[in-house]
């Protein structure tokens, strides 16, 4: 039985590190990312195979720079469910106003609208207020978009609409991210976040299994690369047990490590306490 779920997870490994190579040779191929490093290309290539292989909900796509984002990632997108159906459960997300574009997928998106709607998702939003506070609910600038996002799923490329202000799309990123913590701002004009506030920092990486056939030799490699990095104020976790590092450490493990395990991947989440000036959201 061991052997078999070895041999299965190296299959998958090899599945996904063909969707990597699919997507980066896409990438080089691609004029308007000619800028962008060997690493920012690859580091481009592996996020966005996660949201494919379903190991992620969606990507902010943060790693390359195009100067017309949305014709660039769709034109992209394209290209690459014609290649492979891996890639046919992706949609792109553009929100203009702030150049953020996001892939997804959009299977996933579903089980996490419907959770919201049924009260049963885990994420814990917090409002960034003069005073911090913690809910379970989704705020109702979220909820409004959330709405507009779930009469969309059906379409491969989707424009966020303009008006949505950043109490939205803020804890909307969050939860697309699969932050188990998501900040909520508390206006639209609200500029500096959480300055000299101790904040719990989580970094969760992954890497490749020793097991794995010739890990060192593919383009993935046996070094580490980050899945998620978000933070939590640390003083909620006094009232908020669930916020507390080994309670978040085991929701993370929980929510990635078997999707990790079946392509072949270990993971691990490292905490540490840091205070910013200012954190960017």
């Amino acid at each position: 039985m061991a052997h078999a779920t070895t041999s299965t997870s190296d299959t998958r490994f090899k599945s996904f590190r063909t969707s990597v190579e699919c997507v980066l040779q896409e990438a080089n191929n691609t004029k308007e990312l000619r800028k962008s490093s060997s690493a920012k290309l690859l580091q481009f290539a592996i996020d966005t195979c996660l949201v494919a292989h379903g190991i992620r909900t969606g990507y902010l796509v943060d790693a390359v720079w195009s100067p017309e984002p949305a014709r660039t990632f769709s034109s992209i997108l394209r290209s690459l469910c014609k290649e492979s159906s891996t890639f046919a459960n992706i949609a792109l997300w553009y929100h203009d106003p702030s150049a953020q574009s996001f892939f997804v997928n959009i299977s996933l998106v579903r089980e996490k609208l419907n959770a919201l709607k049924a009260g049963t998702d885990r994420t814990v939003f917090v409002r960034l207020g003069e005073i911090l506070s913690v809910s379970n609910n989704a705020p109702g600038a979220l909820v409004e978009a959330l709405s507009v996002v779930h009469a969309s799923l059906d379409q491969s490329s989707f424009t966020l609409p303009d008006t949505l202000t950043q109490e939205a799309l803020v804890p909307l990123a969050a939860i697309l991210i699969d932050y188990p913590v998501a900040y909520v701002p508390a206006s639209s004009g609200q500029t500096s976040f959480l300055a000299r506030e101790p904040l719990d920092v989580y970094e969760v990486s992954f890497k490749a299994k020793s097991s794995t056939d010739c890990v060192a030799n593919t383009i993935i490699g046996d070094r580490e690369w980050v899945l998620l990095k978000f933070s939590c104020p640390q003083v909620l976790a006094s009232e908020h047990p669930e916020l507390l590092p080994a309670m978040l450490t085991e929701k993370l493990y929980a929510q990635s490590e078997s999707c990790l395990s079946g392509i072949g991947m270990c993971m691990s989440v490292v905490h540490r306490v840091e205070t910013l000036d200012r954190v960017a959201l």
